[in-house]
């Protein structure tokens, strides 16, 4: 094999394990996207959650009389 040849087959194996990075590399910034955008929508789901619960504790709370601490009786009494 001549010099050449020989320049052309190395070239040639590079530019295939770079098309393999890039493979690689593209079918994982797929799954990334994937995990990233399922992570959106569960953050999402959580926002919504705490929401509605703030306002079930709001509403709780505003049914409840206020009271300070010393006309509250402790446990014992």
């Amino acid at each position: 094999m001549s010099g050449s040849e020989e320049l052309h087959a190395g070239l040639r194996a590079r530019i295939e394990d770079l098309e393999v990075r890039c493979a690689y590399l593209e079918r994982l910034l797929a799954e990334l996207d994937a995990v990233v955008r399922e992570t959106a929508d569960e953050l999402g789901r959580v926002g919504r959650v705490v929401a509605d619960l703030r306002r079930q504790a709001e509403s709780a709370a505003s049914d409840v009389p206020w009271r300070s601490a010393e006309e509250e009786k402790p446990p014992h009494y």
